[in-house]
């Protein structure tokens, strides 16, 4: 009884407590905006690859793979870690940027939308990175969202480089070459990064629809065909640009090297022996997401999504038969 008491105690306090750090942050960091920098620009010439992708779906360890290979995914401090509630997902870590997840967190809050109920294709998405209010952003993050994948003080760290430049020189300043983001709810947003990174490539990352939803069920009760539907045809929607590279997920499962190799061609990163070795590495055939999985689809047009992705797939040096 008093054990209990105590325990409740303590958690009662610990809550109050991270609500008033909370607090102490979010005044902090609206006294050292600079709006001035914020509205500064409007759009940044750095070259960007972003990671897309239905959530469950490989992004994580392709991202581990290009980081072998050379690419540079920002501050370790700024990445989501495999703490929390979500630590056994992916042990190795999610290799997302907190502020560009923040962003596409502020995009779907401004469309009444989540990663699991995302906007359609032709649905209107007026959002646009010049229109984010900053105080608004950071108080989404802090008291609505609560991110526990990142610990407060590194949260205030984050912001306050954003602070003081805004989001262009944010990533112009904190990535170098090879700068890639991995963010599978910026997926509905292409347009809006198109505008705002004009020099951006887009790797597409992929895989069947029953091993997706089988390893989403953790996360989404929604995890039906219907919604990997929705995600997968966002990005057939860019099957013409010139600067998008389809990834599958399971033909790197079948066939690590050479999709690799592949991957470090299309994406110009490292291609050395070592490195390569070292990524092919990467793949433990112990961990669930790693093992290939037999596809028993019956929804016809998630079959159809399908295909189309596996047509205008990269070639992983794998005979891509239709299902």
């Amino acid at each position: 009884m008093l054990k209990s008491l105590i325990k409740r105690l303590k958690n009662s306090f610990k809550k109050r407590f991270n609500i008033f750090c909370k607090q102490i942050i979010y005044k902090a960091l609206i006294l050292q905006h600079n709006q001035k920098k914020w509205n500064k620009y409007s759009y940044s010439n750095k070259e960007i690859i972003w990671v897309l992708g239905m959530f469950r779906s490989g992004t994580s360890l392709t991202s581990q793979i290009l980081m072998e290979l050379g690419a540079d995914f920002g501050s370790n401090n700024d990445l989501l870690k495999p703490i929390g509630k979500f630590k056994n997902l992916n042990p190795n870590g999610f290799f997302e940027n907190f502020i560009l997840v923040e962003y596409s967190r502020y995009f779907l809050n401004e469309i009444n939308k989540s990663g699991s109920n995302p906007p359609k294709t032709n649905e209107e998405v007026n959002v646009s990175f010049n229109d984010v209010k900053f105080n608004k952003l950071v108080y989404l993050s802090l008291f609505k969202i609560n991110e526990d994948r990142v610990l407060l003080i590194n949260k205030y760290r984050a912001f306050r480089k954003l602070s003081k430049s805004g989001i262009y020189k944010y990533a112009e300043k904190y990535f170098s070459d090879n700068a890639t983001i991995k963010n599978p709810s910026l997926s509905f947003f292409y347009e809006q990064i198109d505008l705002s990174f004009p020099n951006s490539k887009y790797l597409i990352v992929y895989r069947n629809p029953d091993s997706v939803l089988k390893s989403s069920r953790v996360l989404t009760e929604k995890n039906n065909y219907e919604l990997y539907n929705t995600y997968h045809e966002h990005f057939i929607e860019l099957k013409d640009k010139k600067n998008v590279t389809y990834f599958s997920y399971d033909n790197l499962i079948k066939n690590p090297e050479a999709s690799i190799k592949k991957l470090s061609k299309e994406l110009s990163l490292k291609s050395d022996i070592k490195s390569i070795n070292k990524a092919v590495n990467l793949l433990d055939d112990k961990l669930l997401r790693n093992k290939p999985d037999k596809m028993y689809l019956q929804e016809n047009s998630t079959k159809i999504i399908f295909n189309e992705l596996n047509s205008m797939c990269c070639n992983q040096n794998d005979n891509i038969k239709e299902i």
